[in-house]
């Protein structure tokens, strides 16, 4: 069994907003996780990292919201919010965070 290093203070709270399936609650919430790792794993999840990742999310609100205008689906917002949740499921497996339930 894995051993964790940090629960996600978010993580019970982006797990809800998937449940719900409220994409813009993913997003919001999300970035706040990516800010909580980035805070307690600098040196593992630089600022770099960091900072594209706040910005593929700010991309992402702005397609959830605007997404008829550059002829996307919504599919295609859900899609793309989807990979980010499995990147950052993927960074929370590699330093060993869990995100709670």
């Amino acid at each position: 069994m894995a051993k964790w290093k940090y629960t996600l203070k978010n993580g019970e709270a982006l797990r809800k907003a998937i449940y719900d399936e409220d994409s813009r609650a993913v997003l919001d919430t999300l970035a706040k996780c990516c800010a909580e790792v980035y805070d307690h794993f600098p040196d593992e999840y630089d600022e770099y990292q960091y900072n594209e990742d706040i910005e593929d999310i700010s991309n992402q609100l702005d397609n959830l919201e605007n997404y008829a205008d550059y002829d996307m689906s919504y599919e295609d917002v859900e899609d793309e919010i989807n990979y980010l949740l499995t990147k950052f499921y993927d960074l929370c497996d590699y330093l060993r965070i869990w995100v709670a339930l």
